[in-house]
């Protein structure tokens, strides 16, 4: 079972997912997927930018699932 975070651990998870949301907005992750799209080269820095993405919603949803534990 996991255990209730404290509130000082809910406020650093909300300041995490804040900056995560301030750093890369959509319109943000939008705007570099287009620029990745637009390259002149076929594929160039296409894996990065997919791997980028993954993990940019892999840690959204870790923050979520840490802040469900909050009280």
């Amino acid at each position: 079972k996991a255990k209730r975070a404290s509130p000082g651990d809910q406020r650093r998870l909300d300041r995490y997912r804040q900056r995560l949301a301030l750093e890369f907005p959509a319109e943000k992750l939008t705007a570099m997927g287009l620029q990745v799209a637009s390259l002149s080269q076929e594929g160039l820095g296409q894996d990065l930018w997919e791997e980028a993405r993954v993990r940019h919603e892999e840690i959204q949803t870790l923050l979520k699932k840490a802040l469900a534990h909050c009280p």
